[in-house]
Parts: structure tokens; sequence; C-alpha cells
């Protein structure tokens, strides 16, 4: 079995009691794919030339992994998130580096706009740029649209009467007509608010 390194830890060190979730045979927890892709594909873009580096790819395996933190594998009603220990936590968060993760009154895990928007500075092309700035213009915070006014900690009423909808999704539609082929579906979801 090859071994993958992320912040000087292994991934098994990581994950074996972190996410044990189910086991082989031989009694090797088996990792949640999409966390792992997302980890792995994060470590492999840090070791691509720029022209190679695909944030898009990884953006979408944040959004999977976000997607199994938050799913539940059993009849107790709790998600994969809030089953963790807080040591668990803290090495799910390492493991997940540009992912929000939080369980106090809501639970979430998504993309941070703004760390997306820092590693496609860093690594991404002009696409990239615009897409995550346009991200991080359309969210107050992770998980937070800029058209909802947040009333509680997990919910709150849409912003009528301002023109946010239209500013929003006049800057959509202008990324969707410069950049045609990136960010599709993500754009669509924008758009469709």
């Amino acid at each position: 079995m090859k071994a993958y390194y992320i912040f000087g830890l292994s991934l098994s060190m990581v994950f074996n009691t972190v996410l044990d979730v189910n086991a082989q045979s031989d009694g090797t927890p088996v990792l949640p794919k999409e966390i792992e892709e997302y980890t792995l594909e994060f470590e492999r873009i840090q070791s691509l030339d720029r022209l190679e580096r695909n944030i898009e790819v990884l953006y979408r395996k944040g959004f999977a992994a976000g997607k199994r933190l938050l799913y539940q594998a059993d009849s107790s009603d709790l998600f994969l998130l809030e089953r963790l220990s807080e040591e668990q936590l803290r090495a799910v968060s390492r493991a997940l580096p540009g992912i929000f993760l939080t369980r106090d009154e809501v639970v979430q895990a998504n993309p941070d706009p703004k760390s997306f928007l820092e590693f496609a500075l860093k690594w991404g092309g002009r696409a990239d740029i615009a897409f995550f700035s346009t991200l991080q213009i359309s969210y107050s915070s992770p998980g937070w649209p800029l058209y909802i006014e947040p009333q509680t900690d997990y919910g709150g009423c849409r912003r009528l009467g301002s023109f946010v909808f239209s500013e929003l999704y006049g800057m959509w539609r202008a990324f969707q007509s410069r950049f045609p082929d990136r960010y599709k579906e993500e754009v669509r979801r924008e758009l469709a608010g």
C-alpha cells in the first residue's frame, strides 16, 4: 500500500483513528473515498507546474468531501462530522485544507471561498481567480450567500428589495460569458440561487 503524506502526517495516521466507518477484512479502516481524494488532490496539485494545476477539480473534490462529512452513516441521526471527537475533528481539519468545518449551532462542511481564492492566486489561472473572486463576493461567510440575511446561526431571510440578487446574477452571467467552459456546474448552481 502506498503511503501519502500531508503536512508531515501520513494519511493513514490521520484517518486510522478518525474515520473508522467500515473496516476491510484485514481490519484496515476504509477511508471515505471523497475525503481521501480531496487530500490527495490537494497534495498533488502543489507538485505540478502552474499550467498543469486544476483548481476546478480540487474544488469539486472539496464539495464531495464536505458532502461526505454531512452523511448519516447509521440511524443515530448524527452526521459523520458530528460523530468525530475534538481530536479527530482537528485531524480532519488538517487533512482538508480549504474546507470550512463547523458543528457548533450549524453543521457545515463547505469549501471556503476565501481559502480557494488564495489557492487560485497561488496556483490557478485567470478563470480560477475570476471564479473564486466572484464566489467570495457572493458569500458573506462559508455557506451563507450574500442574499441571505442571517437571523440565527442556522437560518435567515432573503434580502428582498435590495439589488443584491441582480448584481450577483449579473456577475455570474459575466463570468459565464467570459469563461463558458469553466466551472459550468458551479455557475449554474449560483445562477439558480
